[in-house]
């Protein structure tokens, strides 16, 4: 966040946590989408920015759309997803994954299993392709447990405000999330706006965080009164 606030002075970043991460309370055995979005919809009024720009990666693309048709068109300048996975209509995470990762995500979230974080080589196989020592390092120690019952619960994004800018942005050299999941995703969200390519893996903000930031400090100013 510090590199964004260095492009664009004076724009309010509010990062959210979701249930059963760091101080936000959570049970992530029986944790919901519902209840994601709920928290992050808390999260957002208690901050009392009143206008934003919506950004997730990975996982968030079950919850972006749901948060901006609370928000609506008028609090909700843009959506931004960064390798997001975007079920289709009635869909789970399930649907989009793709290869070993799809047989691993069904096995994790069968009935009854446990919370737990992806082992650290296969993250860094999988999500740190191309990264630095350090910085692979930095993104295998902070694995956490996920709620194995977000992998088969069905989204819809019905009431999905259209006149929501959306931009997505497409990790060319993503093996967690490859090109064609991520262009079945953006068929799924029914089409983009805007579309940026960056040659990275899918944990771009760690491998290439300058380019992250500008692309964001750049979003921020797309339509007038934007901050978040």
């Amino acid at each position: 966040m510090s590199r964004l606030g260095a492009l664009a002075p004076g724009l309010e970043v509010l990062a959210v946590d979701l249930p059963g991460r760091r101080s936000t309370p959570g049970d992530l055995s029986s944790l919901t989408l519902g209840d994601c979005v709920e928290s992050v919809l808390t999260q957002i009024e208690q901050s009392g920015i009143e206008q934003l720009v919506l950004v997730g990666h990975s996982l968030a693309g079950l919850l972006l759309p749901a948060v901006a048709t609370a928000l609506g068109v008028a609090r909700c300048q843009r959506l931004v997803f960064i390798a997001c996975a975007v079920p289709p209509e009635d869909g789970t995470l399930l649907d989009v994954l793709e290869g070993p990762l799809r047989t691993l995500a069904a096995l994790g979230s069968r009935p009854g299993a446990a919370p737990r974080a992806m082992p650290g080589r296969l993250a860094a196989l999988l999500a740190c392709n191309g990264m630095s020592r350090s910085q692979r390092r930095f993104a295998t120690r902070h694995l956490y447990p996920e709620a194995p019952g977000l992998v088969r619960q069905r989204v819809s994004r019905v009431g999905l405000p259209r006149a929501i800018p959306r931009t997505w942005v497409m990790t060319t050299d993503d093996r967690m999330l490859p090109v064609t999941a991520q262009a079945a995703s953006i068929a799924n969200l029914g089409g983009v706006d805007e579309l940026v390519e960056i040659d990275s893996c899918h944990d771009v903000m760690i491998k290439d965080p300058d380019r992250i930031a500008t692309l964001l400090a750049t979003a921020t100013r797309l339509r007038v009164g934007s901050a978040g």
